[in-house]
């Protein structure tokens, strides 16, 4: 396990407010909670901010490998607000990190909670294979904010997982309207909650 923390992406240091309070009797506070109430606690963060706070305390070293609340932006993936990185970079970095956590984590832990930002390009087999993975982890709650220049594709698995009860799409914005691309097979089966926002459905294969 320590050979997985030392591989990992580059983290800033820069703190989240949680993290400034490790330490003190706040953080002593917490570290008493059980361990749901704690998932449920960092789960208002990113997930960024719940590795960095994994930094900053011993008793929490490993509690970004347990959360089953996962949030991905990548507007703050950047280690140093004060770096300017390419676009390309941005990206790599992002991906790099997400798929960071998705390795190392336990893979038999089911996933409540998904959220994913990428205001700016990832590649589609990127998406594709990281939905994949939480679909296969028993994702309750996707929530995805993407801006691709070409359709996005929902893996199979995900249409026929019976864990999904809510499904969030928004790809695009006023100017932009993005592209979904279903599989042609009947799912969704036990999902109570769809919104759609800035979509445009290439198969209407849905139910």
């Amino acid at each position: 396990m320590e050979n997985a923390l030392q591989r990992s992406p580059k983290i800033s240091k820069l703190t989240c407010g949680v993290c400034s309070n490790v330490g003190g009797e706040d953080g002593d506070r917490l570290s008493n909670l059980p361990e749901p109430i704690v998932h449920h606690i960092f789960s208002f963060l990113e997930t960024i901010d719940v590795v960095r706070v994994s930094a900053v305390s011993r008793k929490w070293r490993y509690l970004w490998l347990s959360i089953p609340y996962l949030n991905f932006n990548i507007q703050n993936i950047w280690s140093n607000p004060l770096e300017r990185w390419s676009l390309q970079t941005t990206n790599e970095k992002f991906k790099d990190f997400v798929n960071w956590v998705l390795l190392f984590q336990n893979g038999s832990l089911s996933i409540h909670r998904f959220r994913l930002s990428c205001l700016n390009r990832v590649d589609d087999y990127t998406l594709y294979k990281w939905i994949a993975v939480v679909a296969r982890r028993n994702v309750q709650v996707l929530d995805l904010d993407i801006i691709s220049d070409e359709p996005i594709k929902l893996p199979r698995s995900l249409v026929t997982c019976e864990s999904l009860v809510s499904l969030k799409l928004d790809f695009g914005n006023r100017e932009y309207q993005g592209v979904l691309n279903l599989p042609t097979c009947a799912g969704f089966s036990r999902l109570k909650s769809l919104d759609l926002q800035h979509v445009d459905v290439l198969d209407y294969n849905l139910f």
